[in-house]
């Protein structure tokens, strides 16, 4: 099993490593390679979970107060038939960068705008 931490520097040193918890991180599934915004309002990441229409979708779930919400699959627009992982964030254009893998191996590197 795989679980997301969070490691916040301060003062130029890392704080104790914590675990995002089971809304994040699921019992006999997969749920890795995050991105947090730089502004830590929401965090998209990969995972295979009951909620994913196809083998590895996109979710994202949002920073309420420090409680992040219940993952919500990105949809259509974003994930494909293959498996969508690697998200990246560039602050600067609002631009998310995406990796794509099918099952021959081709791997697409395509960009989102929001």
């Amino acid at each position: 099993m795989v679980d997301i931490y969070f490691i916040k520097p301060t003062d130029g040193k890392y704080e104790k490593a914590i675990n995002l918890g089971s809304v994040i991180n699921i019992t006999g599934g997969y749920s890795g390679d995050p991105c947090i915004a730089h502004d830590e309002s929401h965090i998209i990441f990969p995972s295979v979970r009951t909620a994913g229409a196809n083998n590895g979708d996109l979710f994202i779930s949002f920073n309420e107060k420090g409680t992040w919400t219940e993952p919500v699959n990105m949809g259509k627009l974003i994930n494909t038939q293959a498996n969508e992982y690697g998200p990246f964030f560039s602050p600067a254009s609002c631009r998310s960068d995406v990796s794509s893998r099918n099952w021959y191996f081709f791997i697409a590197i395509y960009s989102k705008y929001f």
